[in-house]
């Protein structure tokens, strides 16, 4: 009889799971019924590889990430330009140079 009753809760806990799909992430299980706040408050839980194919999916989900300039991005841009135009930039050796002199120590 103990085995009929298993049995019985071992089949309806698999038909709920059917109805309720979860994916397991370290340790952590996120349901299809949790919440937005749910959910991000799991994300801290997640390795750095689980969040990165959570944000692949979204972006899949989502398509090409939307990017527009603002005014103020498009006018540095422009007098850059400019300033590349009149001879003023910066050689790509002495960049490169100079962020090696910076940042390679640190």
């Amino acid at each position: 009889m103990a085995s009929s009753c298993g049995s019985s809760r071992r089949i309806a806990s698999e038909s709920f799971a059917s109805l309720w799909p979860t994916v397991g992430f370290t340790g952590i299980m996120v349901s299809a019924k949790m919440n937005l706040a749910e959910i991000i408050e799991e994300l801290p839980k997640l390795t750095a590889e689980e969040r990165q194919t959570i944000y692949r999916q979204i972006e899949e989900l989502d398509g090409e990430p939307q990017f527009e300039a603002t005014e103020e991005m498009r006018a540095a841009i422009d007098e850059a330009t400019r300033s590349l135009e009149a001879g003023k930039g910066i050689p790509l050796e002495e960049v490169r140079q100079r962020f090696l002199a910076k940042w390679a120590t640190k």
